[in-house]
């Protein structure tokens, strides 16, 4: 069955997001990118415009500077000009002055352990109070929760992109409409099988900026269609923290992942993105109680003191 203009609309943006963030020192061009997606470059802008809600250029400049904030953050002894051309900024002063125009002060500047809590897009009133940044704790003295490190299988996911997961009810509406997806295709699972994914960091996105995508694994059968991708994930090594409780408790557990752990341990963290494997529904409980793992994949790299 041919694929409607929206179905193949949604499957090239999907496709750019995912190859800006598999490499985000490429230059990923408009040009680059449309000829990536089969499109031509007035056709792909308004593809990516329509599903993805902001420019392809925007979108590549967000990627780029919240990966570099990721890789600061996890690699103490990583240098700015380091993590500017790791992250396809062009020198030091092209990073500094995104940093600037996104957090509002320089990247030197910054204690990588704090929370980027300046953010200029962090202003959006509406977001669910357990996002804002003024509920995010600093650094305890104390943690709860122990770290493992986990080796996945591959997965093919059921993928459908959430729009401002932290406002109003799109999250659990998101659980309805891919939990409806999932039950026509004939792929419903006996254990509650659902994902969220994302390229983005609780610590440097702005809330109703976040990259947000549920998934749920299909077998070789389901074609997409829809709002629904179909993505493979190759086996995968990753740190794992698991979480029961409320908003603030799972977002302790992802500060204590990524901010406490990650920067002291053994491993970096690698373009794939960080999940949460959720082991019950939250939507009876108004998404108010999660049970879930925390995972950030990872690759080995050299200990650190």
């Amino acid at each position: 069955m041919k694929a409607s203009t929206s179905e193949r609309g949604l499957k090239a943006a999907e496709q750019a997001v995912a190859r800006i963030h598999r490499d985000p020192s490429l230059e990923h061009s408009i040009a680059d990118l449309a000829r990536h997606c089969n499109l031509s470059p007035e056709r792909f802008i308004a593809f990516f415009k329509q599903h993805i809600g902001e420019s392809p250029g925007a979108y590549v400049r967000r990627a780029r500077i919240e990966f570099a904030v990721k890789m600061l953050r996890a690699s103490p002894d990583m240098t700015l000009t380091e993590a500017a051309f790791a992250s396809g900024h062009s020198d030091l002063s092209a990073l500094s002055r995104s940093f600037k125009a996104f957090y509002g002060t320089a990247p030197n500047e910054w204690d990588r352990r704090r929370r980027l809590k300046n953010y200029k897009n962090c202003q959006a009133s509406a977001v669910n109070n357990a996002y804002l940044w003024k509920s995010l704790p600093e650094l305890p003295g104390s943690r709860r929760g122990t770290v493992s490190i986990r080796r996945y299988p591959a997965m093919r996911l059921a993928l459908m992109r959430i729009a401002k997961p932290t406002i109003g009810d799109n999250l659990a509406r998101g659980f309805d409409r891919l939990e409806a997806w999932v039950i026509e295709h004939g792929q419903l699972r006996d254990e509650f099988g659902f994902m969220g994914l994302s390229y983005a960091d609780l610590f440097s996105s702005s809330p109703p900026a976040i990259d947000f995508t549920l998934g749920y694994p299909v077998d070789a059968n389901p074609l997409p269609s829809g709002p629904v991708v179909i993505q493979e994930f190759a086996p995968f090594t990753a740190a794992v923290i698991h979480c029961v409780g409320q908003v603030d408790d799972y977002i302790k557990a992802w500060d204590q992942l990524a901010r406490d752990w990650l920067p002291k341990s053994a491993y970096v963290q690698t373009p794939m993105p960080a999940i949460e494997m959720y082991f019950s529904d939250p939507r009876p409980t108004r998404m108010a109680e999660w049970n879930m793992d925390c995972i950030i994949p990872v690759t080995r790299a050299g200990h650190r003191d």
